[in-house]
């Protein structure tokens, strides 16, 4: 501050003498006052002289000013920062939480890795919408999923395999034309029994391209011997997993990606599993808010075997065009094409469906009823993990002849001729006509590839060309992995 004497300096000089008409000066008065004003001493404000009599200038008064302003914002966030950090200290960190969660509380191998945490972060912050998106639409197909990898023994967890692939979107395609809540590719697809044509894109169909992921990751375990890394070959694929394996001599997941030897997605991938895993198993922890998950959607079996519209099985089953597609997701055209194919309608509706279908003269529609997922399952010969060429045929029974002995002669289970020709019993008739949806016994045979075994080598051992052995599985080269499954068509 300013000593009172420099305040009353600048005011004197700052201040022009004033002059009220009763002080001017007459003409007369003018050499007196001349004289006196010669006599008086003029003071000349020297700034410095200023500066050192207040002890600071202007200037640092300013500056001074600034600086406890300053002081006082760095109070004030300090103050703020002491109060977000006492509010941080009164609950546990993420990565605490995670941790309380006992491993064994997962039946995939659980490492709580900074990859892992870092997933769980993410969809607890950016991601949250998403992820909460995902576990709402699980719901349609929780109780399907579940239950099939329950029946092949395999582990639940699973199910947050087809969340991180499609968000449990059947309709969802990839950059690499990936197709379904699975997200086959084209090739691998077909590989394991589902059909994709310009009909039928089974890929698209929850239960069979279920069964089919479970059987390709029964395979991957087979091979790998180990979840992480046959969950990342269902990912990057089979041969890159092998490369890495062979580049680095080692068989650990954690141990490869942390090389680098993965892709970034693959890489990515195992983790976002895991922690998909820990927020949807214990989303109370994390106060993730409870979400009501949509419906399951039960479906009854109908097996079509007429070249009928969409818009007419619409119609038939008393449903909109857009509603049946969403029962079957799996029809890609505008009708079916001229053999027996799956339809799905409500389990209320199938009476009407088939009634209605029949008085339209469709008389070879099958008379379908309401499914179980488990008997559903049986769609895809359930009792091998691979798949067997899909083909249509009939037999007829003879006199005497039992479901046991049919089933044992046409290597079919006794489950799939029981639902394929919807009986009720296992009592049969000579002459009945039994639909078969599998290639006779005799016809095909089952041969898994050994170490260093060549397609070549595999053909010429069975007498066949090396063109028809791709053509039957689906192959796009002529080298496969150790322990693959192939079919192959004999001549008798």
């Amino acid at each position: 501050m300013l000593s009172l004497l420099t305040f009353f300096i600048l005011y004197l000089a700052a201040s022009p003498p004033k002059e009220d008409e009763d002080t001017k000066s007459s003409p007369s008065e003018t050499q007196d006052t001349d004289s006196e004003q010669n006599s008086r001493v003029h003071i000349t404000i020297n700034p410095d002289l200023l500066e050192k009599i207040s002890g600071q200038s202007h200037n640092e008064t300013k500056e001074n000013n600034e600086e406890e302003e300053n002081n006082e914002e760095e109070d004030v966030l300090e103050e703020e920062d002491v109060l977000e950090e006492e509010m941080i200290q009164e609950g546990p960190t993420i990565e605490e939480l995670v941790r309380s969660i006992p491993t064994n509380s997962f039946d995939l191998p659980m490492e709580y890795t900074p990859e892992v945490l870092y997933w769980v972060e993410w969809f607890l912050g950016p991601g949250r919408w998403g992820f909460q998106l995902w576990m709402k639409r699980s719901g349609i197909y929780k109780k399907l999923l579940l239950s099939e990898l329950q029946s092949a023994n395999m582990p639940l967890d699973l199910i947050y395999l087809a969340m991180i692939e499609s968000g449990f979107d059947e309709t969802a395609k990839s950059h690499a034309e990936a197709v379904g809540i699975w997200q086959f590719i084209p090739s691998t697809g077909r590989k394991y029994g589902l059909r994709i044509d310009n009909y039928i894109d089974e890929r698209r169909d929850p239960y069979r391209s279920t069964l089919a992921s479970i059987s390709y990751l029964k395979k991957l375990l087979r091979e790998f011997g180990y979840w992480p890394l046959a969950i990342a070959a269902y990912n990057a694929g089979e041969k890159r997993i092998h490369g890495a394996i062979a580049a680095h001599n080692t068989l650990h997941f954690w141990t490869l990606s942390e090389l680098g030897a993965l892709p970034d997605e693959t890489m990515e991938y195992y983790p976002k599993i895991l922690a998909a895993a820990i927020l949807d198993k214990h989303a109370s922890l994390f106060d993730l808010p409870k979400i009501k998950e949509d419906p399951s959607i039960e479906r009854a079996l109908a097996i079509v075997n007429a070249p009928l519209t969409i818009k007419k099985l619409a119609d038939a089953a008393t449903m909109t065009e857009e509603a049946f597609r969403n029962y079957n997701p799996h029809l890609v055209s505008f009708k079916l094409p001229n053999e027996p194919i799956n339809i799905y309608v409500p389990p209320e509706r199938l009476n009407e469906f088939n009634k209605t279908l029949r008085h339209l003269g469709m008389n070879r529609i099958s008379s379908g009823r309401n499914l179980t997922e488990e008997e559903l399952s049986t769609l895809s010969s359930s009792k091998t993990d691979t798949f067997k060429p899909n083909h249509t045929r009939t037999h007829t029974v003879k006199k005497g002849e039992t479901l046991e002995q049919i089933a044992s002669l046409q290597g079919v289970s006794i489950d799939n001729l029981i639902l394929w020709n919807e009986l009720n019993s296992h009592k049969l008739e000579a002459n009945m006509s039994l639909r078969l949806i599998a290639p006779p016994k005799s016809e095909w045979i089952r041969h898994e590839v050994k170490p260093a075994e060549k397609l070549s080598s595999i053909a010429k051992k069975h007498d066949v060309n090396v063109e028809d052995l791709m053509k039957w599985n689906a192959l796009e080269q002529d080298s496969v992995p150790t322990g693959t499954v192939l079919w192959i068509k004999v001549s008798h």
